[in-house]
């Protein structure tokens, strides 16, 4: 019976510690809920700042890629230019580059050009550093 007293004093005092346990427990849970709301609230509140940010973002995209009002028939008209076109054949050209000569041949297809027009153009744009000229061919920079 002495072992049986002796059980009953283990269990009771097992019962007594998880009560006390549970009590702290219980008292813990309310302040546990209560800083877990306020990180959902902060959450909530970055959010709302992200979204808030992504909204003018997307506005001032959207106004800037509006059409822009056409300027009158005096402004500088754009598109295609002699310096491009030179470009684009060198590049087409490839790393070994291109004579004079063949530039002028590609350019006189699709436009109205003198060679002395394409040199003078060419010496501006070796000095601009955009072209450079080893062993009498224009390479791309």
């Amino acid at each position: 019976m002495n072992s049986f007293i002796e059980n009953l004093d283990n269990v009771a005092r097992e019962l007594s510690a998880d009560i006390e346990n549970l009590k702290r427990l219980s008292e813990a849970i309310p302040q546990l809920l209560e800083r877990k709301q306020k990180q959902l609230d902060r959450l909530a509140e970055i959010s709302k700042s992200m979204t808030d940010e992504d909204t003018e973002i997307e506005e001032l995209i959207a106004r800037y890629a509006e059409a822009r009002p056409t300027k009158p028939r005096t402004a500088r008209r754009r598109g295609r230019t002699l310096p491009t076109d030179i470009m684009a054949l060198l590049h087409a050209a490839g790393p070994r580059g291109a004579s004079l000569d063949d530039l002028f041949e590609g350019l006189i297809k699709t436009r109205e050009v003198s060679k002395q027009n394409l040199s003078s153009t060419l010496s501006r744009m070796k000095s601009q550093g955009k072209v450079s000229k080893v062993n009498g061919l224009f390479i791309p920079r």
